[in-house]
């Protein structure tokens, strides 16, 4: 109650204590649980690994996003703020003679990997089951949710 008590009247409150608030357990899961129709496996073509997750990806978010709370500190302060854009990651051709190193850029398919990652997941008429995943979170993520394996908890 005291969760949801913040979020009707936020003002009335210096601080709340809450214990065991109530989550949308059955919608948490399936979220957690789509990430790896998204990912594929390991071995997959366009699989993005861990050091892609936590180098290239999570600069770029810090780069995008750090900033919007007037202070560059490595923490995004407030990510509903941050709208990032996975597309500036996209390996362009004109990269004369060689292209660009691998690990520097992603392609198109893996482009649209991490744009559905940090997409709301919805139902196919479009109503929310799970807000976005929060970007700046991917030093954590790539343990569970972007490993390439179906989320352990899902499994029966």
């Amino acid at each position: 109650m005291g969760i949801k008590g913040a979020e009707i009247y936020p003002d009335d409150y210096d601080g709340i204590v809450a214990g065991c608030p109530a989550v949308d357990f059955d919608n948490l899961q399936g979220e957690r649980a789509m990430f790896y129709p998204i990912t594929g496996a390991v071995n997959s073509t366009n699989f993005i690994t861990a050091d892609l997750w936590t180098g290239l990806i999570h600069d770029e978010v810090l780069k995008q996003c750090d900033g919007l709370d007037g202070v560059i500190d490595g923490i995004i302060e407030v990510p509903d703020r941050c709208y990032f854009q996975p597309a500036t990651l996209l390996c362009s051709s004109w990269w004369w003679p060689w292209g660009k190193p691998a690990g520097e850029c992603l392609n198109a398919a893996q482009v649209l990997q991490v744009e559905k990652i940090y997409a709301p997941y919805l139902y196919p008429n479009g109503t929310l089951i799970f807000p976005r995943m929060n970007p700046g979170n991917e030093l954590m993520t790539v343990l569970k949710f972007l490993a390439g394996a179906p989320f352990s908890y899902s499994q029966v």
